[in-house]
């Protein structure tokens, strides 16, 4: 006679063990896979600080774009050998960043009178006017001949709301060079274009 598993009694037993021991380890398994959770969220905000150069008063106001530039009292009118304009201008820092600053010029209209013309800037002269010419300060552009010659060698740092004055001086020598119909009733107009980079 064959003996089976199934109808031993000593394997009957080990199945019902094994089925036991199995239902326990299921209801473990199933008791594990609850948990207490919690969470919490972190937020960040990212916004961007403003770059802007104006002139004069009051700050912010006179942007001077390229389409239409800032006018200033700088000029000469009905010039002759010898004539010179002397005129302050403020640069702004309006923005909420820190800046430096450089000028460059450009020319347009006659380009004889544009390349006669001297001109001379300085820092916080003492004196800036017509009158009294422009007397201390520190040069930063320094008698140079040629409109489109007067670059700042250097850039300038300008701190968020704080500005500084520029005294431009601009003449027409009275030397043998210009005494020349050539530049006589002619009209030259130049832009000043000043570049604030981040710092």
């Amino acid at each position: 006679m064959t003996v089976t598993a199934a109808s031993h009694p000593k394997h009957r037993f080990r199945i019902r063990a094994l089925l036991a021991i199995g239902a326990v380890v299921g209801l473990g398994a199933a008791l594990t896979m609850a948990a207490f959770t919690d969470e919490g969220n972190v937020g960040a905000t990212f916004s961007t600080g403003s770059l802007d150069i104006s002139f004069d008063q009051p700050p912010g106001t006179n942007q001077g774009p390229e389409s239409a530039p800032y006018t200033t009292t700088l000029g000469i009118a009905a010039g002759k050998l010898g004539s010179v304009a002397v005129a302050p201008l403020q640069v702004n820092n309006s923005g909420s960043l820190a800046f430096t600053y450089g000028m460059t010029t450009t020319a347009a209209g006659d380009t004889g009178l544009a390349g006669a013309l001297k001109v001379t800037v300085a820092v916080a002269a003492t004196t800036c006017t017509q009158a009294g010419g422009l007397v201390g300060g520190t040069v930063i552009i320094d008698g140079v001949t040629g409109l489109k010659n007067a670059t700042m060698a250097a850039t300038r740092p300008l701190a968020p709301a704080a500005n500084e004055i520029l005294c431009f001086k601009v003449e027409l020598p009275d030397i043998p060079a210009n005494n020349v119909p050539a530049i006589q009733g002619k009209t030259t107009t130049a832009t000043f274009k000043f570049t604030a980079t981040q710092s």
